[in-house]
């Protein structure tokens, strides 16, 4: 299988939340290359003290170092999983290459000038954004505010994993989403495009999820008793690899 699949990560996390989906499309696809980074500077435990560089990072960084250190090096066809903002970044990476054939979006994040946003978002980013000068600083939310925000409805076992994957981000990420004005146009998607979106999610409300596949021009799935990060859940991991394994016949069908 000439295949690639390329995990991006979300805000305030890293390339192994992604360990659990990761292992399941192994299983299924063991000939399939998995791909899992971390951005830069996005390592930190919120226990540690954050990189310098980590505040000032910004979308189009993160979307530069993705382009240079692996879309130019991968040979095939490229699949797309990410999740929150890590879905948004697919989106604008897909805008701009052809070898990405399918991105798979899991509650991607909003943009405040195209989709707008949900009051319960802006209340879990308000102990961040109280805090002067946050824009280009390196922000983190406490155990607590995690759970509250992408968990609440969780197995214990699951909370504790996610609060043990718990990083630093940036504020100038979180501030570029809030801005007015859009950070880049996605319309002429090429690619194939799945969204799927929780119905427990606090951080993108089913409203507001469902103006992004609108936007896309998608029909999305929904998931109504999982939250903001449904990372570890097996019905989702079935149901992407049911997307994989449709896209590869389709491929195969075009190809023969």
């Amino acid at each position: 299988m000439d295949l690639t699949i390329l995990f991006l990560h979300g805000m305030f996390s890293w390339g192994r939340c992604f360990k659990f989906l990761a292992d399941n499309i192994s299983e299924k696809f063991p000939n399939a290359d998995i791909i899992c980074p971390t951005l830069p500077y996005h390592e930190t435990s919120i226990d540690e003290e954050p990189d310098d560089h980590l505040g000032p990072f910004r979308i189009e960084d993160a979307i530069a170092h993705l382009q240079h250190e692996f879309i130019e090096k991968i040979d095939g066809q490229i699949i797309i999983i990410g999740h929150s903002l890590g879905a948004l970044i697919g989106e604008i990476l897909a805008s701009k290459n052809q070898k990405i054939e399918r991105i798979i979006l899991i509650n991607p994040a909003p943009q405040f000038g195209v989709n707008g946003f949900s009051w319960s978002a802006l209340l879990n980013y308000l102990p961040i954004i109280l805090r002067p000068g946050w824009e280009n600083k390196p922000i983190r939310r406490t155990p607590r505010q995690t759970i509250r925000a992408i968990g609440h409805n969780l197995p214990p076992d699951i909370k504790n994993r996610i609060v043990s994957g718990a990083r630093w981000a940036s504020g100038s990420m979180l501030s570029q989403l809030m801005e007015k004005d859009p950070i880049t146009s996605v319309h002429g998607l090429t690619c194939d495009i799945n969204m799927i979106y929780c119905g427990k999610d606090r951080m993108v409300t089913p409203r507001v999820s469902r103006a992004i596949a609108l936007g896309l021009g998608t029909t999305p799935e929904f998931l109504p008793e999982l939250p903001h990060y449904p990372l570890h859940d097996q019905y989702l991991a079935e149901k992407i690899c049911a997307i994989i394994k449709s896209h590869h016949s389709k491929r195969i069908g075009v190809l023969a």
